[in-house]
């Protein structure tokens, strides 16, 4: 949005005819239209149309002579300026940087997807299920990898092994501990509790799924130095 505010010039008539008597040639306005003009002008009226609330009148007084008129005019100009800055008040605060504005934006996601903590519960468990087929195609991939190498010895294969499912079992273990947490304490009224938690607890799935794809890579580069060792 933007912020506005009119500003109303005002002058008596007389004032108007004898500054328009100064002009001369075209630039002259006839006599006739000035008081027409004068009788249709009408002042901002908020209280009929709310976008004029927002206006400043400004009296202009009568100068002898140039000197004073710019005078008085720099007089009404410091009192527009003040009163715009009254009306304006306080400066407005500085957006938030681009990761709070995003972090803002999934919370309104959040909250639009989901109308109670059954709802948010759903949320977590398409992250626990999201991870778990991830780091089940980690496996796979590990385990195919193991198997090419074939120098490597059947007990080491089965300590791989057993480290993979006891690792993936026990990060599983801890997303579905977190996931009942998050949610299992919080009530539907209370969806800034709520959206902290799923916040949260897609941050740690993500942690989850790194810690297991590191430790496919060490495996897979440890079945890579064996078969290059024989």
């Amino acid at each position: 949005g933007a912020a506005y505010v009119q500003l109303h010039v005002t002058a008596e008539l007389t004032v108007a005819m004898k500054r328009n008597s100064l002009r001369s040639g075209s630039k002259q306005v006839p006599s006739h239209v000035l008081e027409r003009m004068a009788e249709l002008f009408q002042p901002p009226d908020g209280a009929e149309h709310a976008w004029e609330q927002a206006s400043i009148a400004a009296h202009l007084p009568d100068a002898e002579s140039p000197a004073e008129q710019r005078d008085a005019c720099a007089v009404v100009c410091k009192e527009v300026w003040a009163k715009i800055w009254r009306m304006w008040g306080a400066a407005p605060e500085a957006p938030p940087p681009s990761d709070v504005l995003a972090a803002q934006d999934a919370a309104r996601l959040l909250v639009a997807c989901a109308r109670s903590s059954s709802d948010f519960f759903w949320i977590l468990g398409t992250f626990s299920r999201s991870s778990e087929r991830t780091m089940e195609g980690y496996l796979s991939d590990t385990v195919a990898a193991a198997t090419k190498a074939r120098s490597v010895p059947p007990t080491l294969r089965a300590q791989w092994a057993g480290s993979l499912n006891d690792s993936r079992r026990k990060l599983l273990s801890s997303m579905r501990t977190l996931q009942a947490s998050s949610v299992g304490s919080s009530s539907a009224s209370i969806k800034v509790d709520l959206i902290e938690g799923a916040m949260d607890f897609e941050e740690h799935v993500q942690l989850a799924e790194d810690q297991y794809h590191m430790l496919c890579d060490d495996i897979v580069l440890q079945a890579q130095v064996w078969a290059e060792s024989i």
